[in-house]
């Protein structure tokens, strides 16, 4: 999908084919613990476009940790 609208720039969503899932033994872990890829996953990050489209309704609200705070976004 191109980033930003209307531009040729194409959006990279090959997360699961990138070298660390081998270096981690992705797929090792997925079958030992029958994951089906329907959970919900969270990171701890220092932030993301809310309005990449990579992005658009995979996003839940967060928590804001350092200010003790719900709807965290940074």
């Amino acid at each position: 999908m191109p980033y930003p609208a209307n531009s040729t720039t194409m959006v990279w969503n090959s997360y699961a084919n990138q070298q660390a899932s081998a270096i981690v033994e992705v797929q090792t872990a997925q079958s030992t613990f029958n994951v089906t890829g329907t959970g919900i996953v969270a990171d701890i990050d220092t932030g993301v476009d809310p309005n990449h489209p990579a992005l658009e309704g995979v996003l839940l609200p967060g928590y804001d940790y350092t200010r003790n705070q719900p709807n965290g976004s940074e």
